[in-house]
């Protein structure tokens, strides 16, 4: 009798359909003035997906919250370290199941080297910034969690489970008041103990900014851009994993506000163009929220970009 109830509820402690939205981490550190300072701060994002599973032709939908405590200290005049704690809060309803996470995710560390700085000069029409680093991504979140007697999809756990490299390029270039940002990332993954690998992603982000002054402390920026996205197929045991990876492309509207002691900024992503999961997936706009406090600011400071 014992062995006939397990093999009944053994099937149920499966592994949930793996379509649905993809994962809402972003790489880009955007534009961060005050160059010489340290700094904490809070990041907030949220999106969310419709997804289509071919195999049962039902829909699901999933709403994503990311919080992340962020901070970066300068232990020399060219080196920035930044470390990345985030907080998830994410929710599916495939009917009639709801699966809810709530736990930290992975955090990150990254480290990036002034090449050159010509933005110094007060006198300059044309000012440069170039930073390019590195970092690493640790495995410290969970990433088997199992809800409804199922295993939650890979991209819908909090974790990987897996060491993660990070490649970071940021250049900026200003005249007067305008301002070009160019940001390149890559995400190269390594796979964890369950044999699963996450397709390398990268990422590349063009914004243009507007400088306005209101006094000698206070300015805004308002600015457009694009983002594009590409992430390459997943894979478990050197197999691909049917509907994952993604090509997107993003129209970026914002501003930022920021004065010595504080920087508060806002933008709205909305896709031009999207292929997520072969195509199950659907994100809509993603809203992104950004405060940074400046430790020992400089008033001299004020967007040294």
């Amino acid at each position: 009798m014992y062995k006939i109830i397990l093999l009944v509820l053994l099937p149920l402690y499966g592994i949930a359909c793996d379509v649905c939205g993809c994962s809402i981490a972003s790489n880009s550190l955007g534009i961060l003035p005050n160059y010489q300072n340290h700094f904490v701060g809070l990041k907030y994002q949220h999106t969310s997906f419709e997804s289509y599973h071919p195999d049962e032709r039902t829909y699901s939908y999933e709403y994503y919250n990311r919080m992340e405590l962020l901070g970066r200290i300068m232990p020399s005049k060219n080196l920035q370290l930044y470390v990345t704690l985030p907080l998830i809060y994410q929710t599916q309803y495939d009917t009639p199941i709801v699966n809810q996470v709530t736990n930290f995710a992975d955090p990150t560390i990254l480290a990036l080297y002034q090449i050159f700085n010509k933005s110094l000069d007060s006198n300059a029409k044309w000012k440069h910034q170039w930073q390019l680093g590195g970092g690493i991504k640790l495995p410290l979140a969970s990433y088997q969690i199992v809800q409804n007697y199922n295993t939650l999809a890979p991209s819908f756990q909090p974790g990987t489970g897996s060491w993660d490299f990070l490649i970071q390029s940021i250049y900026i270039i200003r005249y007067h008041k305008t301002i070009m940002n160019i940001d390149l990332s890559a995400k190269l993954n390594t796979s964890n103990d369950l044999g699963y690998l996450f397709g390398n992603k990268y990422q590349m982000n063009f914004k243009i900014l507007q400088l306005f002054n209101f006094n000698t402390s206070k300015s805004v920026m308002p600015h457009i851009g694009l983002q594009y996205v590409q992430a390459g197929a997943d894979t478990k045991h050197n197999l691909e994993v049917a509907y994952t990876g993604n090509q997107s492309l993003f129209f970026d509207l914002g501003a930022q506000f920021f004065n010595n002691h504080f920087s508060f900024g806002i933008n709205f992503q909305k896709s031009i163009y999207q292929n997520i999961n072969s195509s199950t997936s659907q994100q809509n706009i993603m809203a992104n929220f950004q405060f940074i406090y400046f430790i020992n600011p400089k008033k001299s400071n004020i967007c040294t970009l």
